[in-house]
C-alpha cells in the first residue's frame, strides 16, 4: 500500500525563529514553535535615512538626480569597487520615492525587477532577515 501525505495550510505569518537557534526539517512546519514573530521590519523611512547616510550610495544618489553619469576620468577610477560597480550600472539605476533602485533585467523578457540598493549599515540585518528564519534561504534553482 502507498502511503499518501497530505499537506496542511500553514499560516507563514505566525512562523518565526529566534536566532542562533538550530530549526530541524519539521520545526519549520510547525506553526506552534514560535507564536510571535521575531523578524523587525526595515520601513521605507528607515532604508531611506541609511541610504542618504551611506557614502557610497549618497554619491551615486546624487548622478541620478543629477540625472548625468559622470565623464570616466581618473577621478572614477579612483574610487571604491562599490562606486565603481553603481557607475558600471548607472543606466539602470533610477530613484523612487527618495530610495535608490537597480533595474534588474531578466533573460526571458518579463519586465525588470527594481531592486533596492542596500546601504552597507543595513547589509547585516537584511541577511539575516532573508536566512535566520524558517522560510528563508536558498531554496535552489526549482523552487
Amino acid at each position: 500500500a502507498q502511503q499518501s501525505t497530505a499537506l496542511l495550510p500553514v499560516n507563514t505569518s505566525q512562523i518565526s525563529h529566534i536566532p542562533d537557534t538550530a530549526v530541524t526539517p519539521s520545526d519549520s512546519c510547525n506553526p506552534q514553535i514560535h507564536s510571535k514573530p521575531s523578524v523587525q521590519i526595515i520601513d521605507t523611512d528607515r532604508l531611506q535615512s541609511a541610504q542618504d547616510d551611506d557614502e557610497n550610495i549618497k554619491l551615486v544618489k546624487s548622478w541620478v538626480e543629477a540625472g548625468t553619469k559622470p565623464k570616466l576620468d581618473r577621478s572614477i577610477q579612483k574610487l571604491n569597487p562599490t562606486i565603481k560597480t553603481y557607475y558600471n550600472s548607472y543606466n539602470r539605476l533610477k530613484i523612487k520615492d527618495g530610495i535608490l533602485y537597480r533595474s534588474w533585467e531578466r533573460t526571458n523578457n518579463e519586465n525588470p525587477d527594481d531592486l533596492i540598493c542596500i546601504p552597507h549599515s543595513l547589509t547585516e540585518e537584511i541577511i539575516k532577515l532573508c536566512h535566520d528564519i524558517p522560510t528563508g534561504g536558498h531554496l535552489g534553482k526549482p523552487k
